[in-house]
């Protein structure tokens, strides 16, 4: 056994490539200047715990065979640890006040970080974790770049802080990834291309703006999590939780959504700017028309525009909202793929290249999506059928007094001069419009010269009505 115990290096430490057979103990070591150890061996346990390192700390390409204890351990200068070997680590509430270079190390065993203080930049990139990584409440005040790692086991980052920019581009976690309860509060983190093999917590944060794109992110948890402009494009969302999630303005382009859990809370459609309540009871709620940041009436800058996306991505959102029963979604989504491709045929309609037989063509499927809009929204709404209805009944009972087209049987025609004498007989005009609107005959009264032409206009646009009403029904009652 090699005891330095409670020593002081006041000048140079340098055991770069010394072997340590048996236990080296370093504990309370206080190393004033620069500490080299490179390329050493420490075959038994390595026991730094509580040493203070007011230099350089120079661990590159260490071989620690047994448990590399570091705990309580003070690193006032750099501490390059990359490329070391380890079994079983233990940080937990080391300090380390400048930069901490753990690039390329392999971690065989379980890796303690707990409570670890990083106050600058952080080094992790293409570190290999063979068992759990636990940096539970650790601190990281500088950069942390995690970019390629390979957690082997779980990693738990539960209520860790990061206050600057945070990387985990192409890591690959192969057991559970927990980060409940931590806090971004630099640049958003980078998470694209990640693979969660065994599934992610990411419950109750705010990830805004944060980049999921290409990453695997099967049964991933997101309750209550806020995601507004995150990028998910072309991520697998298998089984992810989205329970109170926040995604307005998320960029959900080739995302695989199929089975993904939501509830009435989860809110896709929308800009973030929007602080309205999420309650669909208001009349702010009915007259709102939110869009997907792709669509071209979404309120933001423009730059992710496009039409194609955006009707890719409402159409997934019909399909979810079909499958959880959420016929807010889906309708809304509908009527908005409905909406661009009225545009793009008129965009058709009016384009200088197309020829005069393909702008009719679009003009015609223009007018008639502008038609279906207007009175059904694209099959959508009962409401307007029977708005439409009632106007029609209306709109048809004060026409017919106007020339006297319709009478009681052995009566005189209805005209407007009775009606200023008699008020009562506007309710004999109404009820003979209805009659004919709704097809049921024309009971004692009949029409008279044109109204026969009225009548047979507004027999016909009853029959289309009506049946448009059932189908509208019955389309709402299929879902």
């Amino acid at each position: 056994m090699a005891s330095f115990k409670g020593a002081e290096f006041r000048g140079v430490a340098n055991f770069s490539g010394a072997e340590f057979e048996r236990i080296a103990e370093f504990e309370a070591v206080e190393f004033r200047e620069e500490a080299d150890l490179r390329t050493t061996e420490f075959k038994g346990q390595a026991a730094f715990g509580g040493a203070e390192f007011g230099g350089r700390a120079i661990f590159k390409a260490v071989t620690f065979e047994g448990l590399a204890d570091f705990r309580k351990t003070t690193f006032e200068g750099l501490a390059n640890f990359n490329a070391v070997q380890a079994g079983d680590w233990a940080f937990m509430g080391a300090e380390f006040e400048r930069q901490a270079k753990f690039g390329n190390a392999e971690f065989g065993g379980r890796t303690n970080f707990m409570l670890a203080e990083f106050g600058k930049r952080a080094n992790f990139m293409l570190a290999e974790f063979g068992e759990l990584a636990d940096f539970e409440s650790a601190e990281f005040g500088g950069a942390a770049d995690f970019n390629e790692a390979e957690f082997g086991g779980g990693a738990d980052f539960e209520g860790v802080e990061f206050e600057e920019e945070v990387g985990f581009k192409g890591a690959e976690f192969w057991g559970e990834a927990d980060f409940r309860g931590s806090s971004f509060e630099g640049n958003a983190p980078v998470f694209r291309g990640v693979a969660f093999e065994e599934g992610s917590i990411f419950a109750d944060l705010t990830l805004d703006g944060t980049q999921f794109n290409g990453g695997d992110l099967t049964d991933a948890t997101f309750t209550g999590t806020s995601l507004r402009n995150t990028n998910f494009e072309s991520a697998l969302l298998s089984r992810a939780t989205f329970f109170d999630a926040d995604l307005r303005g998320a960029k959900l382009s080739g995302a695989v959504l199929g089975d993904v859990r939501i509830d009435d809370r989860t809110r896709f459609l929308g800009s973030p700017s929007e602080d309205v309540d999420t309650s669909p009871h208001t009349f702010a709620a009915i007259r709102s028309r939110p869009a997907c940041v792709y669509d071209p009436s979404y309120e933001g800058d423009g730059e992710q525009e496009d039409a194609d996306k955006a009707k890719s991505v409402y159409r997934a959102l019909e399909e979810l909202g079909g499958k959880h029963a959420r016929p807010r979604l889906q309708s809304r989504s509908f009527v908005r793929r409905q909406d661009l491709q009225k545009k793009n045929y008129w965009d058709d309609a009016t384009a200088n290249e197309a020829s005069l037989e393909e702008r009719l063509i679009a003009g015609a499927r223009w007018s008639r999506a502008k038609v279906a809009r207007a009175t059904l929204l694209y099959g959508e709404s009962p409401w307007r059928v029977i708005g439409y209805s009632l106007s029609f009944i209306l709109g048809f009972a004060m026409l017919f007094p106007l020339g006297g087209w319709m009478k009681p049987e052995g009566g005189d025609p209805i005209t407007y001069a009775q009606i200023m004498s008699n008020p009562a007989e506007i309710l004999n005009s109404v009820y003979y419009s209805t009659l004919t609107f709704t097809a049921l005959g024309f009971g004692d009264f009949k029409p008279v010269g044109f109204g026969r032409a009225l009548t047979t206009i507004e027999t016909g646009l009853g029959a289309v009505l009506l049946a448009l009403f059932v189908f509208i029904l019955g389309r709402r009652a299929a879902r």
